[in-house]
């Protein structure tokens, strides 16, 4: 069936076989990109329509911590739980250069407080955590960038907190050279962002 003004259909294809991507059971993959997408800039000629992320052994940091420029913080409900093991399916948006696919979705994150002394006793906010926010954004023609972080819902959303962080390298301008595990670099006690994760690794698939 042909439809008029779809723009334009790519297929995306395993390096090894030449043949489109197919997972069983679900769907054939990435057989048509989004036809309002804008090429990434670090793509050359095809890139993927969408992208899978799945987040496991991620840890919830503990006790009374040093996070985000003097402030101490403290987990009092699970965050990470509600992250591992489920995948996360990302599209594109505008971002840098149009590189960016992302998804936000909505629930329940999980709870930290944040405190101004190091013994979690002087209160001086709660973060209840609705929203969890997934991108992969490609940085150059070899590297991408993978990260998740949870944060309170809203235009714009506030009080982001990072669970994971992650570089990535591919062959130059291949954008479907992604496929792997990444292991989380981020910190509990990260001076220059709030942190409610570490560990963990992200499992990119297509």
């Amino acid at each position: 069936m042909c439809v008029a003004n779809m723009g334009r259909v790519k297929a995306q294809y395993n390096n090894v076989t030449g043949k489109a991507k197919y997972t069983a059971g679900t769907s054939k993959q990435q057989v048509v990109s989004n036809s309002e997408a804008t090429d990434c800039t670090y793509c050359t000629s095809t890139q993927p329509a969408y992208i899978d992320v799945t987040f496991s052994g991620l840890t919830d940091c503990a006790g009374c911590y040093l996070s985000f420029a003097g402030g101490y913080r403290s987990v009092t409900t699970a965050v990470a739980t509600n992250i591992n093991g489920n995948t996360y399916r990302l599209t594109q948006t505008d971002g840098f250069f149009h590189c960016l696919w992302d998804l936000a979705v909505g629930g329940s994150y999980g709870v930290s407080k944040t405190y101004s002394d190091s013994g979690c006793t002087n209160l001086l906010r709660t973060d209840t955590y609705d929203e969890v926010f997934i991108a992969l954004e490609f940085q150059s023609a070899t590297t991408f960038g993978v990260s998740a972080r949870v944060r309170i819902a809203g235009s714009p959303p506030t009080f982001p907190a990072y669970c994971f962080i992650a570089t990535g390298t591919m062959a130059t301008n291949d954008c479907f050279d992604i496929e792997g595990t990444l292991s989380n670099t981020v910190t509990c006690t990260e001076p220059t962002f709030r942190v409610v994760c570490s560990g963990g690794t992200a499992m990119i698939t297509l």
